[in-house]
């Protein structure tokens, strides 16, 4: 997967001053995304900001047109269903329900998009998936 990332002046400036270089500092960013730990509640301040950040750019695009809208809605219920019972199940309980729901949901919404995508190469995903 190719990837083109353009850095403003202000990003390479942190990056020098704070001594990282542009890769390691997103690398680190991008494995504290956890939807799955932000959702059964087990992140740390920390962890839980890079997760709260694509949220929020997620809510500020606002009406974004999403794939498969109505796969979305009927995961959301089913992630209420089961944050419902989170004072009955322990830590590793909820993380590991709602992690096996994040993979249906992911599944269940690359088998259902189109893979003219302009967003989320879906053919790739197939692939990594093992979905035919």
């Amino acid at each position: 997967m190719e990837i083109k990332i353009y850095f403003t002046s202000e990003f390479e400036t942190a990056c020098d001053i704070l001594y990282w270089k542009p890769e390691e500092i997103l690398q680190e960013f991008i494995n504290l995304v956890s939807l799955a730990k932000y959702n059964s509640q087990e992140v740390s301040d920390n962890e839980g900001l890079a997760t709260k950040f694509m949220l929020y750019q997620t809510k500020k695009k606002g009406n974004r047109l999403v794939p498969a809208k109505q796969i979305h809605i009927e995961y959301c219920q089913k992630l209420k269903e089961i944050q419902k019972n989170y004072k009955e199940n322990s830590l590793d309980e909820r993380h590991a329900a709602v992690s096996k729901l994040f993979s249906s949901w992911r599944k269940e919404l690359i088998m259902n998009m189109s893979e003219k995508d302009f967003i989320i190469d879906v053919k790739q995903r197939k692939k990594q998936l093992g979905i035919d």
